[in-house]
């Protein structure tokens, strides 16, 4: 997922990430939980980009099913 999200803006993805997933029996099991914890781990990742390239494409929108 960190490859679809970084690598997304390093080729120029300028719209958010659509990302779907369920949202598990309990919170920490949830898609939302996942990705909110994917983006705390590489902050530095996109820190280090600021200014270098367009970030807008670094913005994820959560769906549920």
């Amino acid at each position: 997922m960190d490859a679809l999200w970084v690598g997304g803006v390093i080729s120029n993805r300028v719209n958010p990430l659509r990302v779907w997933g369920p949202s598990g029996h309990e919170p920490e099991y949830g898609t939302a939980y996942a990705i909110d914890h994917m983006q705390k781990m590489l902050t530095w990742d996109k820190g280090s980009r600021l200014g270098l390239i367009d970030i807008r494409g670094l913005e994820i929108e959560l769906g549920k099913f």
